[in-house]
């Protein structure tokens, strides 16, 4: 959530604020223009759309369609909570984002399916990120043949500075109480074993992507070397060869689907 303390310090700090004479209210109605949660009735919809990160600013929000992984952990445990809601479609444009809070939200999503009907419906990007969330609803689909699905895969980009700085004849002597403290940093060359331990820590990352993606969609391969591993975004048919999606329907589509997939559930709880 964005507080007005939060939104009085960005307009005081950020110049480009002033530059665009944007208001405080003009700020809170963008917000409130993306809403991340809407229900009707026994329907629920939770809209990821934009980049994901753990606690975005309002200028990462509106500069970098920033959408917050803590609200949509909050949103996933309303409608679990919300016994009113049966069908629940993830509505899906997102290239991905941090992997901050991720397992945590991927975890709720997987929880989620358990109970409800639970659907992802790509309305443009689902990658990365955005894949792994939606890989733990029951059903994906995509609602267009140029949408693009996949990009499963994690990176990291260290940023070896220390040439542009020998230019400008400055010298940058690293400190620290170990030999991976405070790395990459600004001026310092980045060695093998810092390549090393980074290529470690992002294929620790994947495996928990990987593990999570493989428990409700066994059929996709995602062994060392595989297309879908490869970190290719892919369209419909594509998509759909490699097991990544189910099939194309639209969001209203998807609804009507689990509906009647609850009515199946609920005829046979009676016999």
């Amino acid at each position: 959530m964005i507080d007005q303390f939060e939104l009085n310090c960005l307009i005081q700090k950020n110049e480009i604020f002033q530059k665009f004479d944007l208001r405080s209210e003009d700020l809170k109605a963008y917000a409130q223009a993306r809403p991340v949660l809407q229900k009707d009735g026994s329907r629920a919809m939770i809209s990821i759309d934009g980049v994901m990160m753990a606690n975005p600013s309002i200028l990462d929000r509106i500069f970098m369609s920033a959408v917050s992984t803590i609200d949509l952990i909050q949103a996933v445990g309303d409608v679990y909570n919300d016994k009113n809601v049966k069908t629940v479609v993830f509505n899906m444009n997102t290239v991905g984002g941090e992997v901050t809070k991720l397992n945590v939200l991927s975890q709720a999503v997987y929880e989620l399916s358990k109970v409800k009907q639970t659907a992802s419906v790509n309305t443009g990007v689902m990658a990365s990120a955005g894949y792994r969330v939606a890989s733990q609803t029951s059903h994906i689909f995509s609602d267009d043949a140029m949408n693009r699905t996949g990009s499963i895969g994690t990176y990291m980009q260290l940023f070896d500075t220390s040439k542009a700085f020998e230019k400008q004849g400055v010298e940058v002597t690293h400190i620290a109480t170990g030999p991976f403290k405070g790395l990459p940093s600004q001026g310092v060359p980045i060695s093998a074993d810092m390549k090393a331990y980074a290529m470690d820590l992002a294929k620790e990352m994947q495996a928990g992507f990987d593990s999570e993606v493989l428990r409700m969609r066994q059929g996709v391969d995602l062994s060392e070397g595989s297309e879908a591993k490869s970190g290719k975004a892919f369209t419909f048919e594509k998509s759909l060869e490699l097991g990544l999606i189910d099939g194309m329907k639209s969001i209203s589509e998807a609804f009507e689907l689990l509906e009647a997939k609850n009515k199946v559930n609920m005829i046979r709880s009676r016999q």
